[in-house]
């Protein structure tokens, strides 16, 4: 059985390896065996997009034993730009490295011919977290949020101040937890962008921040200037997802969805269930849940950093340095260490 590499010569993807000085493909390696041979982890990149997760279980022995690995591929039915998305990915990835970034392992054809990109396997999304203590009616520990803030707040300030990259997806759905919360790592880099230099703009006047629309910030929405500080509204949307257990403004469709069935998704919603409410309220600051609206919660350094961080005004937003720095004292205090 021969290895499958998959060249791909898009004028996106050639642009930003040009950039980086990195090539998006390598000759990969490695082998990846066809779906039903793999466990499915979900689907990534919105709903009907065509890219599953599957975990992937290398050959072990007792001499040589290798960790599992998350790969994604592109399904055949895959809707047009997809590959160019993943093959985009890929060339970010291979030049990233940091202890809260998912880890690049490879990019191959699976034997049936899937563009495939293989990354290490952080178990789940924060998401399925959220989710799971939103049906048992448990909360977030202080110290698990203080944990998922100061590993993501490290990720964003290594990609935009030594990278100079916008990931532009920020959400619980693209941050993924080993253990009890033991590693904490950022994914999904399909829709990241370049920077200026000088974090004041998109490096590239054509690109387009795409995001998903619940959490995406003022200027965004209304065209304005993407700088970094786009991802820092996000971030601060993440903070409050751990907070209520739910995505941003969602609760303002209740009613359309019970009666349509209809969910969100990155690029597909047909604006079939927007209410003038939820529409209203995107890039604002949703309402911390109630319990939360005390003297005594309000004061607390992460519900202050949550309100910082989802400012209208993108100004007024701290960079993710900024959000490091502020939150070194609090995990010093809580003797919190993120293993990577």
């Amino acid at each position: 059985m021969n290895d499958i590499s998959t060249p791909v010569n898009h004028r996106s993807v050639s642009r930003l390896s040009n950039e980086s000085g990195i090539s998006p493909f390598v000759s990969s390696p490695f082998i990846i065996p066809p779906s039903p041979f793999m466990t499915r982890l979900g689907c990534y990149l919105g709903c009907g997009t065509g890219v599953s997760v599957y975990r992937f279980n290398r050959v072990t022995n007792e001499s040589n034993v290798k960790s599992p690995w998350a790969v994604k591929k592109v399904n055949k039915k895959a809707r047009p730009g997809i590959s160019d998305r993943l093959a985009l990915e890929a060339s970010i990835l291979k030049q990233l490295h940091h202890p809260n970034i998912v880890s690049f392992r490879g990019i191959s054809g699976s034997v049936d011919g899937d563009l495939c990109l293989a990354m290490e396997d952080c178990e789940r999304a924060l998401e399925d977290i959220i989710e799971e203590k939103a049906y048992l009616e448990e909360d977030f520990t202080s110290e698990e949020i203080l944990k998922v803030s100061w590993a993501i707040a490290n990720a964003l300030s290594y990609l935009h101040n030594e990278k100079k990259i916008l990931h532009g997806d920020i959400k619980s759905g693209n941050v993924l937890i080993r253990g009890d919360f033991e590693a904490v790592k950022l994914c999904d880099f399909g829709v990241a962008l370049r920077l200026k230099d000088d974090l004041s703009g998109l490096k590239n006047p054509g690109d387009r921040y795409i995001g998903t629309e619940p959490w995406k910030c003022k200027e965004a929405l209304n065209g304005g200037v993407i700088t970094d500080k786009a991802d820092i509204f996000a971030y601060g949307l993440l903070i409050w997802e751990m907070f209520s257990l739910n995505a941003p403004h969602v609760d303002l469709l209740a009613d359309s969805d019970e009666e349509t069935g209809s969910s969100l998704s990155d690029e597909e919603d047909d604006g079939s269930c927007d209410t003038e409410e939820y529409l209203a309220a995107l890039g604002t600051r949703p309402p911390l849940p109630v319990k939360l609206q005390t003297s005594e919660y309000l004061a607390s350094p992460l519900i202050q950093l949550f309100c910082c961080c989802t400012s209208e005004d993108s100004k007024e937003r701290p960079s993710a340095k900024d959000i490091v720095l502020a939150l070194k004292p609090e995990i010093v205090a809580n003797n919190i260490q993120i293993l990577g």
